[in-house]
């Protein structure tokens, strides 16, 4: 599947079956890591985002993807690596891209 622009359009209406299909790719990854790895940690990136805009200090990952994604975010702890599974979308006008 290929992202498409959505400049000319409403951006509600343009992404809307995108993220829909997305959302189901995530939720289908989510279900095969959970048999692999267990149930992961719970972290709602809306309201890490309402954390870091009150001062709140957040881990990296987490905050790198409160700027692109919105929505659940469910890691699972591997040692020292963390492992998260979000919908982010990107732009030609994010600073990152």
């Amino acid at each position: 599947m290929e992202s498409r622009d959505f400049w000319d359009e409403d951006a509600q209406a343009a992404m809307g079956s995108t993220y829909l299909v997305y959302g189901q790719m995530r939720d289908r990854l989510t279900q095969a890591l959970t048999a692999r790895w267990g149930a992961p940690e719970f972290v709602d990136l809306g309201a890490a985002l309402d954390r870091a805009l009150a001062g709140e200090p957040l881990p990296p990952t987490v905050d790198h993807l409160c700027n692109v994604a919105s929505g659940p975010a469910p890691p699972w702890r591997l040692g020292r690596r963390t492992v998260m599974v979000a919908v982010a979308w990107d732009d030609k006008e994010l600073p990152w891209s």
